[in-house]
């Protein structure tokens, strides 16, 4: 009976010194564990397995006050503290910035789990298929100061290069057919045939054979966002491919939207957010190019264009040169699934970056817009 008595006394203690695990009070922001009864990390609100004092508590405001998922994002005066490699000597780094090893991040790595940054830097330089600035070419032509205006400032076209070989690679070949498979006008209600179902599954089997994907799986595996290849698969099929509503039911899908662009009307454009969507409609004359409105690193810009009529304007868009569609896709997809409907933050190449995504109201698992905000 006394060693039972001892045992539960020594229970409760270390119960009290490591907190309880069904509340979030001193837990905020730690990694997911399928352990515990309960989630308090930034992802439990997509998945309904927050503990019950997770907003009490503040863990859903925590972020801004830690350098979780934001080591070496550039400064910010709306922040309350800083997570760059300047901020130690201004005084002004969040608690915990040496535990989550912002240092290290900025050095080259941490040696324990990944951060969002060196995920995508390792994303970055794991990618074989990025296309060589070698094999395309571009004229930026006329800067844009007021988007508004909507007035063609740049007299010849955004390609003034493109190796048609690109078209040929094992990732883009099977992106490449996907463009001709949608109804470019919101309000009309797509209808797959099964030959065109059949190229979805062959474009998700070819980046799913590539490294690039292999790593975002490990990845999101880690971070509890996905359980196995086959399930992040599926989540893919749904948040890209997967139709939905925007002006009638089943006129509009994530992949439709973000990477070939719709007509929202007789005047605005929608989405459109990738570059070799842009090349082949200026290469059949339906894209007229108007000027750009800010260039970053590493090989993005933000533009402007009319499409289809001289009316259609699209009045800003952002995009990746020489991006392969399956690093466009493990990014979108990751920060849609880690930071929903806000910017996602890391460097790619050593460059500050944000993406910013959001999901559809009517269905939150299924991409309503994802680009770069440049």
């Amino acid at each position: 009976m006394r060693l039972s008595l001892t045992l539960v006394i020594c229970m409760c203690l270390l119960s009290s010194v490591l907190g309880n695990t069904s509340l979030c009070a001193n837990r905020c922001l730690i990694a997911y564990d399928n352990t515990l009864p309960c989630q308090c990390n930034d992802a439990c609100p997509n998945y309904g397995n927050c503990c019950s004092d997770f907003f009490s508590v503040g863990c859903d405001t925590a972020a801004t006050s830690s350098c979780y998922d934001r080591c070496l994002v550039p400064y910010d005066a709306a922040l309350p503290c800083q997570c760059n490699d300047q901020c130690s000597s201004f005084g002004n780094c969040c608690s915990d910035f040496n535990n989550a090893n912002c240092p290290s991040v900025h050095s080259g790595g941490s040696g324990g789990a990944l951060t969002l940054t060196e995920f995508a830097e390792d994303l970055w330089s794991s990618d074989t298929n990025r296309i060589s600035s070698s094999r395309y070419s571009y004229n930026r032509g006329t800067y844009i100061s007021n988007t508004g205006d909507k007035v063609d400032r740049s007299s010849g076209d955004l390609f003034t290069y493109f190796d048609q070989s690109i078209l040929n690679g094992a990732t883009f070949a099977p992106f490449y057919d996907l463009l001709d498979n949608y109804i470019t006008s919101e309000g009309v209600a797509e209808s797959f045939t099964a030959a065109e179902n059949a190229e979805i599954d062959t474009f998700l089997d070819a980046i799913f054979a590539t490294t690039v994907m292999g790593k975002t799986t490990s990845y999101l595996m880690a971070e509890g966002l996905v359980t196995s290849e086959s399930d992040l698969r599926s989540k893919m099929e749904t948040m890209w491919f997967s139709s939905y509503k925007r002006q009638t039911s089943g006129d509009s899908s994530g992949f439709e939207h973000c990477f070939l662009g719709e007509w929202k009307s007789s005047t605005a454009v929608n989405g459109f957010h990738n570059w070799i969507q842009f090349y082949k409609e200026e290469n059949e004359g339906d894209i007229n190019y108007f000027g750009y409105v800010e260039e970053a690193n590493p090989n993005l810009i933000s533009l402007q264009f009319s499409w289809g009529s001289s009316s259609r304007v699209k009045t800003i868009t952002s995009m990746m040169f020489g991006a392969s569609p399956e690093f466009e896709m493990a990014m979108f997809t990751t920060c849609f699934l880690k930071h929903k409907n806000a910017r996602c933050n890391f460097t790619l190449d050593g460059s500050s970056v944000a993406i910013q995504t959001y999901d559809m109201s009517s269905n939150t698992n299924q991409v309503g817009s994802a680009y770069f905000a440049v």
